[in-house]
């Protein structure tokens, strides 16, 4: 990570069609493409909003210098990076720091950023262009699970494709978003093994309830055994997805099929 910078949004020049800005480096005029963090990421690009500014990380790697086009620079910091076991994290992906009040950071690998754009692989990751959005049509899923880091990473992959997602940390606090959303959960993914209320406490909490029954339940847990598969079909679920051979594709076509 070289330097930050704010610049207007008439200093960033175009070169072939390519985004570029030019900065003095050594006496010398540098010209350095710029990709948009949001494209790298794969995710879905809003219309955006009227700045008088635009804030960009310059990264280089060797004499190859890339400008990172971000919402806001917010602080620079000291942090432990854990790694991501996740089946779904790509190699842009360097891992994830905790923050204040238990919120978790996705740290990018700036080295294979820049030879994913080196090698003319476009601004998305891999995982993200072979996983098409889904016409989600702001439907709004629930993720219930105990741990931040899943919980973050499943946010992550339905946003990038549409959804709306809202977060419980068990089934109690499942049942209270379900009963005071301003808006009505079209589909819930939940883990089995919670405090309080587990997953399949909630299975049968919610095929009890009229107001709720209806919604589409998928388990996503890491208790694979043929025992607990059959209980959790039995108790009403409508697919039931193991974590240890969980990717992407898998989830957002089985939300697919059942909304």
């Amino acid at each position: 990570l070289e330097r930050v910078v704010r610049l207007a949004p008439d200093e960033i020049d175009r070169l072939d069609s390519q985004p570029v800005i030019k900065l003095q480096q050594n006496g010398n005029q540098v010209v350095i493409p710029v990709v948009s963090l949001d494209l790298v990421a794969g995710a879905v690009v809003g219309a955006g909003t009227e700045s008088d500014s635009v804030s960009i990380v310059v990264m280089r790697l060797g004499d190859q210098r890339l400008g990172l086009q971000v919402d806001a620079l917010r602080d620079v910091r000291n942090a432990t990076v854990s790694a991501l076991t996740h089946p779904d994290v790509d190699d842009l992906v360097q891992g994830a720091a905790q923050l204040e009040h238990d919120e978790i950071a996705i740290v990018v690998n700036p080295e294979a950023l820049m030879r994913h754009h080196a090698r003319g692989d476009g601004t998305r990751s891999q995982a993200a262009r072979t996983a098409a959005p889904i016409r989600a049509a702001q439907r709004t899923v629930l993720v219930v699970d105990d741990s931040v880091t899943t919980r973050t990473l499943e946010k992550s992959i339905l946003e990038a494709n549409g959804f709306r997602v809202l977060l419980a940390v068990d089934g109690i606090d499942a049942l209270d978003r379900l009963r005071t959303a301003d808006v009505p959960v079209d589909l819930i993914v939940a883990d089995v093994e919670m405090p309080r209320m587990d997953g399949f406490g909630l299975l049968g909490a919610l095929k009890v309830d009229t107001n709720l029954a209806r919604i589409p339940v998928i388990m996503m847990t890491s208790r694979a055994s043929p025992e607990d598969i059959q209980r959790g079909m039995e108790l009403g679920a409508d697919a039931y997805l193991v974590k240890q051979t969980f990717d992407q594709r898998e989830l957002l076509e089985t939300i697919g099929q059942l909304i």
